[in-house]
Order: C-alpha cells, then sequence, then structure tokens
C-alpha cells in the first residue's frame, strides 16, 4: 500500500482507505481493489462450461449403458448437443470432458443404429422362414 492509502501497483497490493475507496471499489463493498470484473465473468462461464461437459458425459455414459433401449439414442443427442454447447461456450474448442462425451455418444447413438438394423434383419429373415414353415 502507497503512504497515502491508494492502490500501489508497484507492489500489487490493494487495499484502499475508506476515504478513497468508493472511487476505486468499482462496487466491491470489502475494502479491496476488485479491478474488473472480467475474471469473475469468465470463472462463471467456465464453470457454466464444466457443467455443461459434465452433464453431457452423464448423459454418454447413461446412453452407453442403455443402448438396447430407446433412452440411449434420445441420451446419445442430448449429449452431443450438450457437448457442442460446451464447445460454443469455450471459444470454439473442446473441452476434455466434453470431446469424450461428443465421441462416446457418437459411437453409443452409430452402434445402437447398427444393432438395431442387424435385429431388423435377423427377425426379418427369421420371419420369413417361419412363414414357410407354418402350413396356412
Amino acid at each position: 500500500m502507497g503512504s497515502n492509502g491508494y492502490y500501489n501497483k508497484d507492489n500489487n497490493e490493494g487495499y484502499y482507505n475508506q476515504s478513497n475507496y468508493s472511487s476505486y471499489s468499482s462496487g466491491n463493498q470489502n475494502g479491496y481493489y476488485s479491478g474488473n470484473n472480467s475474471s469473475n465473468n469468465n470463472y462463471n462461464n467456465n464453470q457454466q462450461e464444466d457443467t455443461y461437459s459434465l452433464i453431457a458425459i452423464i448423459c454418454a455414459i447413461i446412453s452407453s449403458l442403455l443402448c438396447c433401449s430407446n433412452a440411449g439414442p434420445i441420451l446419445s443427442i442430448v449429449a452431443v448437443v450438450l457437448a457442442l454447447k460446451s464447445k460454443k461456450n469455450n471459444g470454439g474448442e473442446f473441452t476434455k470432458q466434453a470431446k469424450i462425451a461428443f465421441y462416446m455418444s457418437l459411437s453409443t447413438l452409430i452402434a445402437t443404429l447398427l444393432l438395431h438394423v442387424l435385429l431388423l434383419v435377423f427377425f426379418s429373415t427369421i420371419m420369413s422362414h417361419m412363414r414357410d414353415l407354418i402350413p396356412f
């Protein structure tokens, strides 16, 4: 702190006297220099982006467990959308969690679609042979 009670940029000290506090604190009521609030905004954006990534990876894991049911593809699509939203909030780049969720969801979605196609072909083949075995 400077000798006059103002913010001293050389020492990175940020305490203000109450008499000079209102012109320097920019709304911060604790008497410390708060600077611009962009670091707080970045923290909130990163926290929100981490929330999207976390929800996306949880949806991806659950969708891979439920790939044989109808909930699997729906959760995969939700996870892909959340991972893309996380990418948008992160300046166009995937975080590690969002990338894992994105690729895991896509692979689960593709595997589910392939499984359904194979089951459809399998049962249609069986049904065509069953029709030949039934006499009526």
